[in-house]
């Protein structure tokens, strides 16, 4: 079977592509990812064939942002993402896929394009999982995208939606069909391994995620990640904890670090969830799937697109606490951190991620679809 991945956004988007991408090529099945070139990059040590052929957001939305500084850059890159965005990905993509013929086309659930590209080929096209359904209708996606392409698409998700988070701990409160879900595994790239020099005590991972650092026309508009970093290493100085703070490429170094503190430009994420007692993170979804797999409470501080959203679930679920400035990041950690009813249901959670099928078990499904 020829299988056809496609995946747009932030690095962290791969990271849903990965695993079944990973579990398929096991099974002898071919793999294609269709990406933006930096994303393309992140496959180079896995075992499919990554073209850069896609724009990305970012392209997109640095375009219209250039041609219109005045425009609020969240509501563009949404209105972008349902009409031209997708339009254009499926032409830059039909090209390889018509060279690939594939059998079935996997779709990170932001890349829209993809529908177009199944609809042209008259292949199924399966949703892989993604922050956008978590906060958007999908039925305005499909009206918009509809109405920008001229074709009368009945739905986006024509063959199914796949999750790694049980029915139970869901985070899509947008009306979409139930997603398949499968066990996500410990996702770890080649080479890596638990860093040696992680502090003792407990043990706090903070994460800002690749989106909120990046940088856009109309800065004074996107929230600064630096002083989001400062914020949280001064209230993180007053925590009884040693904490991990991920800079994803934010120039730290006029940032005062208290002892307690430790900054990194990258970790694992998934193994250092592993050993963590609490999770302080932006809210993207890649990330609270992780923390559930590992069974880490949350404090949530959120930024932009599904990650309010997220939030608001993760203290729904009581998995965690949801903030919204520097000044509740000390009285929330130390809550999380010391009340035992966060961790015993970010416990559950785990156990209902475990209690999933295997991924293997999602290559079977796929086989029968694309027969």
């Amino acid at each position: 079977m020829r299988v056809l991945c496609t995946v747009s956004g932030s690095p962290s988007h791969t990271r849903s592509v990965v695993p079944i991408a990973r579990a398929l090529a096991a099974r002898g099945h071919e793999v294609l990812v269709a990406a933006p070139p930096n994303l393309a990059a992140l496959f180079a040590d896995e075992p499919v064939r990554a073209e850069g052929v896609l724009g990305g957001f970012e392209a997109g939305l640095r375009k219209a942002l250039t041609d219109a500084p005045s425009l609020d850059p969240m509501a563009t890159l949404l209105r972008l993402s349902v009409t031209s965005i997708p339009a254009d990905e499926a032409e830059r993509v039909l090209p390889i896929a018509r060279e690939f013929r594939p059998d079935l086309v996997l779709r990170d659930d932001a890349e829209l394009g993809a529908i177009l590209v199944a609809e042209r080929l008259g292949v199924p096209c399966v949703t892989l999982p993604g922050g956008l359904v978590n906060v958007v209708d999908p039925e305005m996606m499909r009206s918009a995208l509809s109405d920008h392409v001229q074709i009368d698409l009945p739905t986006l998700f024509p063959d199914g939606r796949i999750d790694y988070v049980p029915g139970e701990f869901s985070f899509t409160v947008a009306p979409a069909p139930p997603a398949r879900a499968y066990r996500q595994p410990v996702l770890t790239r080649p080479g890596e391994q638990l860093p040696g020099w992680l502090p003792e005590g407990p043990l706090v991972l903070v994460a800002m995620g690749t989106a909120l650092t990046m940088p856009l026309p109309g800065a004074p508009r996107t929230i600064d990640a630096t002083a989001r970093l400062r914020a949280m290493a001064e209230e993180l100085s007053e925590v009884d904890c040693s904490a991990v703070v991920v800079t994803a490429g934010l120039d730290v170094a006029g940032v005062p670090l208290p002892s307690n503190v430790h900054v990194t430009p990258s970790v694992p994420q998934p193994l250092v969830l592993e050993v963590a007692d609490l999770f302080l993170t932006h809210g993207g979804y890649n990330g609270i799937r992780e923390a559930l797999r590992s069974g880490v409470p949350m404090v949530v501080w959120p930024g932009v697109a599904d990650q309010p959203s997220n939030a608001v679930r993760v203290e729904e679920l009581g998995l965690g606490l949801r903030i919204d400035g520097p000044e509740h990041v000390r009285s929330a950690c130390t809550r999380v951190l010391s009340e035992p009813g966060f961790v015993a249901r970010a416990r559950q959670a785990k156990r209902a991620v475990l209690a999933l099928p295997d991924l293997d078990e999602a290559v079977t499904d796929l086989e029968k679809l694309g027969a």
